[in-house]
């Protein structure tokens, strides 16, 4: 249930945080932990607190949002991140993902792309709207035989898992990227299921 999700919102913006809460409310999601105005209460309040989900702004003072990140990959690292910013760059949000965020959001997202955001971190672990989705080739690079590119790769696939999810951010059908890649469209279904950046819903 959407009322049993525990969340945190972290922004040096009190305005903003405050209608996001509110806004998150409105859809659903009211069960808010804690707020937090800089990196290092945001870490504070994780020692003390149990938490599914954390928004977290990129630039806050004392400690940002890269380092916060960082530190959570390393000491909470079941607590699911979405970076929350005004930069929209392409190199910028896949430095984050590659960090290990959980999703981005856009300061300036409508409410669709907000709920199939949370919806998408919380059932898959990972997820990127439609908008952005053309990243993930970026994101995901192909399985190579070095065991120091595997340590790298956060999600190491095949040439041709890679090149389903290019496919994929084209929005074409599963029988569209078979035909392409002479394979039957089971073949992309059983990619898809068994991967979760393949199974991100691009809708």
């Amino acid at each position: 249930m959407k009322s049993g999700v525990k969340i945190a919102v972290a922004d040096d913006h009190i305005i903003f945080t405050k209608s996001f809460v509110g806004l998150l409310g409105k859809i659903g999601y009211n069960n808010i932990v804690f707020e937090a105005e800089n990196g290092k209460a945001v870490i504070e309040n994780l020692k003390k607190s149990k938490l599914d989900l954390l928004f977290l702004d990129y630039d806050m003072p004392i400690m940002d949002g890269k380092a916060v990140l960082e530190k959570i990959r390393t000491k909470f690292p079941g607590v699911k991140v979405i970076i929350l910013s005004a930069y929209y760059e392409d190199a910028f949000i896949v430095e984050f993902i590659k960090k290990g965020a959980n999703g981005f959001l856009p300061k300036n997202c409508d409410v669709e792309m907000l709920t199939s955001t949370i919806r998408g971190v919380l059932e898959a672990g990972f997820y990127l709207d439609k908008k952005i989705a053309h990243l993930m080739p970026k994101i995901i690079e192909p399985e190579t035989n070095t065991a120091e590119r595997q340590n790298k790769n956060k999600f190491p696939l095949t040439k041709q898992e890679t090149e389903v999810i290019r496919l994929l951010c084209q929005y074409l059908s599963n029988k569209e990227i078979a035909k392409r890649l002479g394979v039957s469209p089971k073949t992309i279904q059983t990619h898809r299921f068994n991967n979760k950046p393949l199974s991100i819903v691009l809708k």
